[in-house]
């Protein structure tokens, strides 16, 4: 098992930049298209990756997205269903929907959300970097101390990395569960 060639996997999926974002407004179809093609490359080719025109639907219904202008979707609409997209394999809906309304609310122009966004991806890089060399250095670590038994470090590893992304979980949920009781009502 080499987890550097698992770590070289995750590289290759690169987030969508702010400037890649199309500056005119997309219909549903194209949102659709746009996001298929885009998050695909993101998160490998596996299907069922991408957002649906129903799921959109029912974020609007919700109030975790704001509704579309004349059945348009903007960079706002475009740069909030990439976030929760990144949000949604860890965080419930409602959680979600804290995240969106207090970006909404703190930073309603949109070069501040372009600068948070950017900012974001930026952070996000590094962490990402700083992560995968954690994961070499703990990962042959946990060979050592199970005597170099590659299967069976990989699956300690593999639970020790779900332990520790629950605990990111519940830290995540935790401060937005402080940001809501802040917000106003």
């Amino acid at each position: 098992m080499d987890v550097q060639e698992m770590i070289e996997r995750l590289v290759l999926c690169q987030p969508i930049e702010y400037k890649e974002l199309p500056s005119i407004p997309l219909y549903m179809d194209q949102v659709i298209t746009f996001l298929e093609e885009r998050l695909r490359s993101s998160v490998g080719d596996e299907e069922g990756k991408s957002p649906t025109k129903t799921m959109i639907n029912n974020y609007t219904k919700l109030g975790i997205l704001p509704p579309s202008e004349k059945k348009k979707y903007s960079r706002e609409h475009l740069l909030l269903l990439i976030l929760m997209w990144r949000m949604k394999p860890v965080m419930n809906i409602s959680d979600i929907g804290i995240f969106t309304s207090k970006l909404l609310r703190e930073l309603p122009e949109e070069e501040d959300q372009k600068n948070f966004y950017n900012a974001f991806l930026e952070m996000e890089r590094e962490m990402r970097t700083s992560l995968y060399a954690e994961i070499e250095r703990q990962f042959e670590q946990v060979k050592k101390d199970l005597g170099q038994q590659d299967e069976n470090a990989a699956l300690m590893y593999a639970l020790l990395l779900a332990d520790h992304a629950a605990e990111e979980k519940r830290l995540a949920e935790l401060i937005l569960a402080e940001l809501s009781k802040s917000s106003p009502k």
